[in-house]
């Protein structure tokens, strides 16, 4: 459905055309993306299957904190004194909320 409506959305603003040429130039880039977001989303649905909905919903949403480790590792983003703290909290509390459940 997401896809239906984002070429529905190329196609109204005329960069389809655009689209097409960006596949041509990055297609490895391009389909290796999309076959690991398919298989990120299957993983998350066995996920739910053996565990509780809840339980990996919250260690899920860890992939902000991973996201801003990662921007501040490899390309020197500033993090702010509040999100260090944030993730010293949070990757932690992750950490214990799957050891306990498991």
């Amino acid at each position: 459905m997401i896809a239906l409506v984002l070429g529905l959305y190329l196609f109204a603003k005329r960069e389809w055309g655009e689209f097409l040429l960006d596949i041509k130039t990055h297609p490895y880039l391009i389909f290796g993306q999309a076959i690991a977001d398919n298989i990120a989303w299957l993983g998350f649905v066995f996920a739910v299957l053996y565990a509780s909905t809840s339980l990996v919903l919250s260690i899920s949403e860890g992939y902000i904190i991973l996201a801003a480790i990662l921007g501040h590792h490899f390309n020197k983003e500033r993090l702010k004194s509040h999100q260090i703290l944030g993730a010293s909290i949070a990757i932690p509390a992750m950490l214990l909320l799957a050891y306990i459940s498991s």
